[in-house]
């Protein structure tokens, strides 16, 4: 008779490849620390050598350190994965802190007092190591990484494994980097770049760049100021990145208000994507052209930084999305969003918070003058709304009815289902 394990091991024989390599990649990206890749060499000896026999798989490192279990056991790992991923593959590298170590299992927390604990430096140590491991001998691994992404890390020593050339590296993103002043020297076929919370860092150069995310930390953007007698670091190469699809600038100092001191290029004729997060807007957002945006995306604490963007010359009518996400539903904020709703006429989705929703409904629920004939125009026209805050979605094509108006504020939770409809009607005029 046979046993279960039997019984297993002889189904996970017959399995087809393509199914078989399918759970392999799905396992591989929800790979963790406790649940690696290498547990599924433990399965049975045919998932063994499937796993072993598919390179690709190896090539996916994700790397998340903690105290020195999780240290050691990537010392000893990834020469192993290296080796298994063969000579030729692209590599895939995310590598960082975790990024709180109290979340970490008892099994992970080291014995230290805290004044005693050394654990977080040492981790840095190990990530250079690593970093020194991926980049090889003479840096000849460096040619085969496609995708880079570091986080939390610190520390000057890693600019070493950073200093040789990437020919195909693809992505890179680094988030809350610090004291790493240098770059990789050579990115002719970077498309994506996003540089998150990072210090002392100055952007590549941008002439490939398709996607970029700029979110410097504020210790960057002081330094950065013209008033100190500074340039501020790399966001004045913003002008050089003509290929851009995708915009994300977040640019917030509460010291400084107006025009930020750097520039977009004249025109992005390929800009489809153009986010703000800001008290700050580049010096010529007044004459700056975008002529194919399709979708916008504002959150700010300052209604009239976002005036500055609503006025310029973007193409409003041609948007599809609108994303907002405001502070305050102030009378201000309220008659910004009639005029953005004046302007994008062509929209098809709106996605929000709870607060720009709020002003979106009462902006509807005005019907007399400039919003009368808004309204009219928008009649038949169905557009998607998303609150952001409880991921909650309405499709609305009459919002000069009251009924499909009361299911907007109620569908999107702007008003808890047992509120009385008068109340919501004083609430709209208030």
């Amino acid at each position: 008779m046979r046993t279960l394990e039997q019984t297993a091991s002889s189904m996970n024989d017959r399995l087809p490849f393509d199914v078989l390599f399918e759970i392999f990649e799905y396992y591989a990206e929800n790979a963790t620390v406790y649940h690696p890749l290498e547990t599924l060499l433990l399965v049975c000896k045919s998932w063994s050598e499937a796993v072993l026999g598919h390179h690709l798989l190896w090539t996916q490192l994700k790397i998340s350190l903690g105290y020195g279990p999780s240290q050691k056991m990537w010392l000893t790992r990834l020469p192993r994965r290296l080796e298994r991923a063969g000579e030729t593959m692209p590599l895939e590298i995310d590598m960082g802190m975790v990024s709180e170590f109290d979340q970490l299992p008892k099994t992970e927390h080291c014995n230290h007092a805290p004044a005693d604990c050394n654990c977080i430096k040492l981790a840095q140590i190990t990530i250079e190591r690593l970093l020194k491991i991926l980049a090889g001998l003479d840096g000849e691994l460096c040619k085969r990484w496609k995708s880079l992404i570091l986080r939390s890390i610190s520390g000057s020593n890693i600019s070493i494994h950073l200093s040789h050339p990437t020919p195909i590296l693809t992505v890179l993103r680094f988030e809350r980097l610090e004291g790493n002043r240098s770059f990789l020297p050579s990115l002719p076929s970077l498309h994506t770049l996003h540089v998150v919370g990072c210090s002392d860092f100055r952007l590549p150069k941008l002439d490939s760049i398709r996607d970029l995310i700029i979110e410097p930390s504020n210790s960057w953007m002081v330094r950065g100021f013209p008033s100190l007698g500074l340039k501020s670091p790399g966001l004045s190469d913003l002008h050089t990145a003509t290929k851009l699809e995708r915009l994300t600038i977040k640019y917030n100092v509460d010291s400084h208000h107006g025009r930020a001191p750097y520039r977009f290029p004249d025109r992005l004729p390929n800009l489809k994507f153009l986010s703000f997060d800001c008290t700050h807007v580049p010096i010529n957002i007044a004459t700056f052209q975008a002529p194919n945006l399709l979708c916008l995306s504002l959150t700010t604490h300052s209604a009239s930084i976002a005036r500055l963007i609503v006025n310029s010359s973007l193409p409003f009518p041609n948007l599809r999305e609108l994303r907002l996400a405001w502070s305050s539903t102030s009378t201000e904020y309220l008659a910004l969003t009639e005029h953005i709703l004046l302007c994008c006429t062509g929209l098809t989705r709106i996605e929000g918070n709870t607060i720009s929703l709020v002003t979106i409904a009462r902006a509807l629920w005005r019907r007399t003058g400039e919003m009368g004939s808004y309204v009219e125009k928008m009649d038949g026209r169905a557009i998607t709304y998303w609150n952001t805050n409880s991921n909650m979605q309405f499709t609305l094509d009459r919002p000069d009815k009251e009924e499909d108006l009361m299911g907007l504020i109620y569908r999107l939770g702007l008003a808890e289902p047992q509120t009385p409809r008068e109340y919501v009607l004083r609430w709209l005029d208030a």
